[in-house]
């Protein structure tokens, strides 16, 4: 894996970077996604680099609201969105526009510490509610609580390493670095319960490049008949 910094011609492999590297390819499994950034470290656009699937391209009309599209190769529009920041450049709210009956509404609240506290997402039709509100303990995440429409879906609860988490790469919705502060060790595993007592797993191994940065991730997830799926993901980074 290349680890570039500035200047980016004939970029020191692994060099380490004073301000945290940037995300900039993401491979989970066989889907190969490319992320790009404004000169201001802001997302700019999103895309799978094998020309499969739509473009996201992120537009910010101030500093704390910006415009995405999912345009299609030939440059029509598939979805837009808007989305509000708070002054840490945290997602706050991503609503649809023009979806009609298939609209919905994504809410975020953080805590003082910029930590993700809650999660909601509102749908149109049929209506309904999906909300999801964390715990946390000595800069981890701990445990969760989902609900649908407030009757309690599913309890999770999250071990670590003892490796530092220096990259959002574990479920960052191709968003790395604006879904609220990140926990501070590498999550080794979430154990899901459901109310009638079913459960599911998710666990992760990484391999590490020599600055502590996880270049791959070894994913198996176990479903309620204990059914394994395994996955790993690839990640390469360049220095802001």
């Amino acid at each position: 894996m290349s680890f570039a910094c500035k200047p980016e011609k004939n970029p020191e492999p692994e060099a380490s970077c004073e301000e945290g590297a940037r995300l900039v390819t993401q491979k989970l499994g066989d889907i190969p996604i490319a992320i790009e950034y404004d000169n201001e470290g802001r997302i700019s656009k999103v895309f799978r680099s094998d020309g499969q699937g739509l473009i996201e391209n992120y537009q910010y009309t101030s500093d704390t609201t910006a415009v995405i599209t999912r345009n299609f190769r030939d440059g029509g529009v598939g979805n837009t969105f808007n989305i509000v920041l708070n002054n840490k450049g945290y997602i706050k709210r991503y609503v649809t526009v023009g979806a009609g009956d298939n609209s919905y509404t994504i809410t975020y609240l953080y805590d003082a510490d910029g930590y993700l506290s809650e999660y909601s997402i509102k749908f149109t039709k049929p209506a309904q509610t999906l909300r999801s509100v964390y715990t946390y303990k000595d800069g981890n995440r701990t445990g969760s609580k989902s609900y649908t429409d407030g009757k309690l879906t599913y309890t999770e609860d999250y071990a670590y390493t003892e490796d530092l988490n220096k990259a959002d790469v574990i479920f960052n919705g191709n968003q790395p670095g604006i879904l609220g502060h990140l926990s501070k060790n590498l999550l080794s595993s979430i154990k899901r319960t459901y109310p009638d007592g079913k459960k599911e797993s998710y666990s992760f191994v990484y391999k590490l490049n020599k600055t502590g940065y996880a270049e791959s991730v070894s994913q198996v997830y176990v479903d309620q008949a204990n059914k394994k799926t395994e996955q790993t993901n690839i990640y390469t980074y360049v220095c802001p």
